[in-house]
């Protein structure tokens, strides 16, 4: 019940959901917004061996935001900005104040997959948290 409520507000959500959980039955893999090929894995629940059709949402979702994620990493690189990239995680980059703006800009382009997609150019928002020398918030 809690389901139907939640995916009745958002119906295209749910059609797309069920959209990549049939392309897994019929395939048994799924596609990231960059064109990478994920295959679904088996899984045994109560004795029987199954394709897991559930995670096809979370393999499309997460396997395009590393896409995104590594495109963003490459940029940083081509751009001469990797002295000053520390550390990326999730959706997150550690960068010197110095290049923070420069890395800001490459992470608000779309990728060319999502923008095929969408058949529109998405906004990606974008923020930029300034944490000093040692990681710690200026007062």
């Amino acid at each position: 019940e809690l389901q139907e409520r939640v995916f009745g507000a958002i119906p295209n959500t749910k059609r797309y959901i069920d959209h990549l959980k049939g392309i897994s039955r019929q395939v048994g893999m799924v596609v990231t917004i960059n064109g990478r090929v994920l295959p679904i894995p088996f899984g045994e629940w109560e004795g029987k061996r199954s394709r897991q059709n559930h995670k096809a949402p979370n393999y499309t979702i997460s396997g395009s935001a590393l896409d995104q994620f590594v495109d963003t990493l490459i940029e940083i690189d081509r751009q001469g900005l990797s002295s000053g990239f520390y550390q990326g995680m999730h959706d997150e980059f550690v960068v010197s104040a110095d290049i923070a703006h420069d890395v800001q800009k490459i992470m608000e382009r779309p990728p060319g997959g999502l923008i095929r997609m969408a058949r529109r150019t998405p906004k990606i928002r974008t923020d930029i948290e300034i944490l000093g020398e040692r990681w710690v918030k200026p007062e």
